[in-house]
C-alpha cells in the first residue's frame, strides 16, 4: 500500500473577523477541586455586573481553564460554580492600567453535607459537551465486574442485540473506534475481552465534523481506555465472579510508573466464562392448497478464554515534544456446542424430523502496535501530531456437525449426515495520521490533516461431507471459497472555526479517495470499485449563557459495505438459512442535519435533539425463499430513504444523594424502493431510566430500566423488549478499594422476537434468547501513589486519531 502526500487545499470558507473600536479586557483562570487539586472540566464561569445581571459566560475547558474576552472596562463579579460544589464569587476591576488579568487557580469546595450523612459527590455518569455526549462507566455500579460489551448495553441511545450487534439510535451502521482509531478485531469480540474497569469513557458523536472519519450512518462511538496519569508507581487490581446459567470470571492488574521524563504502563487482563443461548424459528411456505412448515429449536453454549497483555512507553523529551510507543496482544481459545432440532410438516402433519449437533473450536489471535510523535509549539493550543498504528487479527474456527434424521414415526434413518467446516478470517489494518492545529487568533482556529486507513481481509471457507459410498469425507466444491478484500482510504481535511460574542461557527471539508479491490480466489475473478468523495460539514452554536445553548449542524457521511455483504459465495450457520453477498453493492451516502438544545438548571438538565437523515442507495438486508424451504439472506441497494428522529436526555437531582437520568429516542423512516417494495415506512422507539443513590460510608446503589418499543422494519416487526438491572457498591480500605454486587436482567425478559410479513408466499417467526440474567460480585483495589501529574503533556493513547475528545469550539 502506498501512502500519498498531503494534497494542497485551497481556502475553504472565509469568515469575517469580529472587531470593536472600544478597548477591551480579558480574564483568565483555572478551576480545580479544593481537595484533590484536579481540574474541574466544563464548570460554568459567568461574568456579572455589580447588580448581578449577566454579561457573558463560558465553560472551563478540558484542562479546567477559562478565558473571558472582549470585556469593557469596569467593575464586575466573576461567578464560578459546578454541581456538588459551593459557588465562588470574585470581585474584579478591568481598566486600561490592568486590561488582562490572570485570576490564578480558583478552588471549589464540596457542598455542605446533609445532616447525618456522608455524601461523596461522584457526578453524573453522562454529560453533554458541545459536539458529543460522554458516558463514564465508572460512575455506574451496574457495570462492575462486566465486560466492555456489558458497558455498551448501559450507554444511553446504544443498543446491543442477541447477536452482539451494536446500534446507535436504532441504527447498526455506526463507526465504532477504540482510542479514536479503527481496530482489526471485530468490535463485539474485542469488547468481550475488555473488562469494564479498563474503560475510561465512551463518546457518542452523532454528527461529526469534517475532521472525523465519515464512516457510519448514525455517527461515531469512541471507546477510550484508561491510562494512568498519577506520578510515581501505582496501579489497580480487579477481579469478579459471575453466575447465570454458567460460571464466569474476569480479573486483571494494571501498573504504571510516571516521572518527569517517562511514563511506563503495563497490564494483564483475562476473561473466562461459559455463555448459554438458544432460540426457535417457524417458517411457513404457502402453495395452492398446502402449507409446508419447517420448525426448529436450538440450544447452545460457548466457553471462551481471552487473556490480554499490553505495554506502553511515553518519553517526554521536553515541554514541547513527546515520543510514544505501545503494543498489546491476545491469544484466546473458545469452544462451543450447539444442538438444533428440526421438524418438517405439511398441513400440520409431521413428515420428518432431524437433530443437528455441532462442536466448534476457535483460536483468535490479535495484536496491535502504535507509535508517534507529538509537538507543542510555544503558542498555547498550537500542535502537530504524527501517529501510526498497525492491527492484526486471525480467527480460525472449526465446526464438526452431525445431523440425524427420523421419519414421522420416530424411526431413525441408518445413515446420518456428517460435515466438517473450517472458517478462517485474517484482518490487517494500518492507520496513519498527521494532524495540525493552529489557533490563529483568540477567536479563530485552523485545523489541517491527512489520514490513511488501509484494510486487508482474507476470508476462507472449507466444507467436507461424509460419503457413505466411498466411506470417506469429500470436499463440498459448491461451498468452498477464498475471498480477499483490500480497501485503502486516503483523506485530507481542513476546518476553520470562528468565535463571536454569543455564537460560533465552524466549517470544514474532507476529501477522500477510496480504492476497493475484491478477488474471488477460487474462481479467479476480480472486482474494483474506486471513488472520490467530498464530505462537507457546518456547525452553528448560540448561547448567551453556558446554561442555555443551541446547536445546528450539517454533515455528509458514508457507510461502506462490509466484507460479508459483498462476498458472493454462499455461507451458512445451518443448511436451511443461507447468506450470499453482492460484489456490486454500492456504499450509502448520507446527509445529516441536527438541531440540538442544552438547558441546565440548578437541579435539572435537558438535552434535546431533532435529527434528519437522507440516505442515498441505502443498503438492504433482503430475505428470500429458495427451493426446499431454504431461506437466503442477500444484499442490495434501495433507491433512497429519509429518517426523522427526536432524542431527549434529561437528568434530575432529587437531593444531593439521589439523581435520575432518562433517555428517550423515537425515529421514523420512510423508504422509496420502487423496484422492490415501493414506498413504505417503518419506525421504532426506546426509553432508558437510571436512578443512583449515594449514602454514607461510601455506599452507592443504582437501578437501571430500559424498554425498546415495537419496531416496524421493511420486512416485518421486531417485538418489544425490556429489562431491569440493580447494583450495589461499597468503598472499603480507606476508599482505595470497592466491593460490588449487581444483578443483570432481574426479570429475565431481554430477548429478541421477530415476526415477518408475508413475503411472496413465505413468512416466518423467530425468537432468540441469551444468558441475560446474571449475578456478579466484584472487587477493585488501587495502590501506590495517587499524586496527579502536571497536565503539561497529553497522553497519546487517549487522543483519538480524529481528535474525538476535542470540542468543535473552545
Amino acid at each position: 500500500m502506498k501512502l500519498i502526500s498531503l494534497i494542497c487545499l485551497n481556502a475553504l470558507i472565509v469568515f469575517p473577523l469580529w472587531a470593536n473600536d472600544k478597548p477591551k479586557g480579558e480574564l483568565n483562570g483555572l478551576v480545580v477541586d479544593g481537595v484533590t487539586s484536579e481540574p474541574i472540566l466544563f464548570a460554568p464561569v459567568t461574568l456579572l455586573n455589580q447588580d448581578s445581571t449577566l454579561i457573558t459566560g463560558m465553560m472551563s475547558d478540558e484542562l479546567g481553564a477559562f478565558s473571558l474576552k472582549g470585556i469593557e472596562f469596569g467593575d464586575y463579579i466573576v461567578k464560578v460554580d459546578f454541581i456538588g460544589y459551593k459557588a465562588r464569587f470574585i470581585d474584579v476591576s478591568v481598566s486600561s492600567e490592568n486590561p488582562k488579568q490572570d485570576l490564578g487557580t480558583i478552588t471549589l469546595e464540596s457542598s455542605e453535607q446533609l445532616k447525618g450523612l456522608e455524601i461523596k459527590e461522584e457526578g453524573s455518569a453522562y454529560r453533554v459537551e458541545i459536539d458529543k455526549k460522554v458516558y463514564d462507566p465508572s460512575k455506574n455500579p451496574i457495570n462492575a465486574g462486566g465486560t466492555g460489551l456489558d458497558v455498551m448495553r448501559n450507554v444511553p441511545s446504544v443498543d446491543v442485540d442477541a447477536d452482539d450487534n451494536i446500534s446507535l439510535r436504532g441504527d447498526q451502521n455506526v463507526n465504532i473506534l477504540v482510542n479514536g482509531r479503527p481496530v482489526a478485531v471485530p468490535i463485539s469480540q474485542l469488547l468481550k475481552q475488555i473488562p469494564a474497569s479498563s474503560i475510561e469513557e465512551i463518546e457518542i458523536i452523532t454528527n461529526p465534523s469534517a475532521k472525523y472519519d465519515p464512516e457510519g450512518t448514525s455517527g461515531i462511538i469512541n471507546i477510550i481506555l484508561k491510562k494512568n496519569e498519577n506520578k510515581g508507581f501505582n496501579g489497580n487490581l480487579s477481579m469478579a465472579y459471575g453466575r447465570g446459567q454458567y460460571d464466569k470470571y474476569n480479573g486483571g492488574i494494571n501498573l504504571n510508573f510516571l516521572s518527569e521524563k517517562v511514563n511506563i504502563n503495563a497490564g494483564l487482563n483475562a476473561w473466562k466464562g461459559e455463555f448459554g443461548y438458544g432460540g426457535s424459528m417457524s417458517r411457513n411456505i404457502y402453495t395452492y392448497d398446502t402449507i409446508n412448515t419447517l420448525m426448529s429449536t436450538d440450544e447452545g453454549v460457548r466457553d471462551n478464554f481471552s487473556p490480554m497483555a499490553s505495554l506502553g512507553i511515553d518519553y517526554f523529551a521536553d515541554d514541547h515534544n513527546t515520543l510514544y510507543i505501545s503494543a498489546s496482544g491476545s491469544k484466546g481459545s473458545g469452544y462451543g456446542h450447539r444442538e438444533v432440532n428440526y421438524q418438517f410438516l405439511s398441513n400440520n402433519e409431521l413428515l420428518q424430523s432431524s437433530e443437528r449437533i455441532g462442536d466448534i473450536d476457535s483460536e483468535p489471535i490479535n495484536y496491535e502496535f502504535n507509535g508517534g510523535w507529538q509537538h507543542k509549539f510555544k503558542k498555547p493550543g498550537h500542535t502537530l501530531d504524527i501517529d501510526g498504528r498497525y492491527s492484526f487479527s486471525d480467527m480460525i474456527m472449526s465446526d464438526e456437525m452431525q445431523e440425524i434424521f427420523s421419519d414421522s414415526y420416530g424411526q431413525v434413518y441408518p445413515n446420518s449426515a456428517l460435515q466438517n467446516t473450517t472458517t478462517g478470517v485474517v484482518n490487517e489494518l494500518i492507520n496513519t495520521r498527521i494532524d495540525y492545529i493552529n489557533p490563529i487568533t483568540d477567536s479563530l482556529k485552523l485545523e489541517l490533516g491527512t489520514h490513511f486507513t488501509g484494510r486487508s481481509i482474507e476470508s476462507s471457507f472449507f466444507s467436507e461431507s461424509f460419503n457413505y459410498n466411498s466411506d470417506a469425507f469429500e470436499a463440498d466444491t459448491s461451498l468452498n471459497n477464498d475471498f480477499d478484500y483490500v480497501q485503502d482510504v486516503y483523506a485530507v481535511y481542513a476546518t476553520l472555526a470562528k468565535q463571536f460574542k454569543h455564537w460560533s461557527v465552524k466549517g470544514g471539508l474532507r476529501v477522500e479517495q477510496t480504492l476497493n479491490t475484491s478477488e474471488l480466489v477460487t474462481t479467479n475473478e476480480t472486482f474494483n470499485n474506486d471513488y472520490l468523495s467530498l464530505f462537507p460539514s457546518l456547525f452553528f452554536n448560540y448561547g448567551k449563557t453556558p446554561y442555555d445553548k443551541w446547536q445546528l449542524s450539517y454533515s455528509r457521511r458514508i457507510n461502506r459495505p462490509e466484507v460479508e455483504e459483498i462476498n458472493p459465495f454462499t455461507t451458512y450457520d445451518d443448511p436451511y438459512t443461507l447468506q450470499r453477498g453482492n460484489p456490486f453493492l454500492e456504499p450509502e451516502f448520507i446527509h445529516v442535519l441536527e438541531l440540538g438544545h442544552s438547558l441546565i438548571k440548578e437541579k435539572f438538565t435537558l438535552n434535546s435533539s431533532v435529527y434528519y437523515r437522507f440516505i442515498k442507495d441505502q443498503k438492504r438486508r433482503y430475505l428470500s425463499l429458495l427451493d426446499g424451504g431454504i431461506s437466503q439472506v442477500s444484499y442490495d441497494n434501495l433507491a433512497s430513504s429519509q429518517l426523522k428522529g427526536i432524542e431527549l436526555i434529561a437528568g434530575y437531582n432529587f437531593t444531593k444523594m439521589i439523581n435520575s437520568n432518562a433517555t428517550l429516542n423515537f425515529w421514523h423512516n420512510s423508504v422509496d424502493d420502487p423496484d422492490a417494495f415501493g414506498s413504505n415506512s417503518n419506525h421504532g422507539w426506546s426509553l432508558n431510566l437510571s436512578t443512583t443513590a449515594r449514602f454514607k460510608k461510601g455506599m452507592t446503589t443504582q437501578l437501571n430500566m430500559n424498554y425498546r418499543g415495537k419496531m416496524r422494519v421493511i420486512q416485518g416487526i421486531i417485538e418489544p423488549a425490556y429489562g431491569i438491572d440493580l447494583a450495589f457498591r461499597k468503598q472499603i480500605l480507606k476508599n482505595r478499594g470497592s466491593l460490588g454486587i449487581r444483578v443483570q436482567d432481574i426479570l429475565k425478559t431481554r430477548n429478541f422476537n421477530f415476526t415477518s410479513d408475508e413475503l411472496n408466499g413465505y413468512d416466518f417467526k423467530s425468537k432468540r434468547y441469551w444468558e441475560s440474567r446474571q449475578v456478579w460480585v466484584s472487587f477493585n483495589y488501587f495502590f501506590g501513589k495517587q499524586i496527579k501529574a502536571k497536565h503539561r503533556k497529553r497522553i497519546s493513547d487517549r487522543d483519538a486519531s480524529d481528535d474525538t475528545r476535542a470540542g468543535d469550539m473552545q
